[in-house]
């Protein structure tokens, strides 16, 4: 992709039947916009993350479980 050209996907955001916005992105970002994912804002104080990547989030109470990932070093 050249400096000027823009992602090859593009997304509309649509509030009250009106198109308010759209995202120009890759294929990957699309495939999760599209999904009907849970949007939600993990910025807690002093700009630090409520949430990784891999996190399992609880609708019922809002939280978050971290996963962890345990390498297997038994070969």
């Amino acid at each position: 992709m050249t400096e000027n050209q823009l992602p090859p996907m593009k997304i509309a955001f649509v509030i009250d039947n009106k198109v308010v916005d759209i995202l120009h992105t890759d294929e990957r970002l699309a495939a999760i916009m599209l999904s009907n994912p849970i949007i939600l804002d993990v910025t807690g104080e002093n700009g630090q993350h409520l949430a990784q990547v891999n996190d399992t989030y609880n609708p019922a109470d809002g939280s978050f479980t971290s996963t962890t990932i345990v390498a297997d070093d038994s070969e």
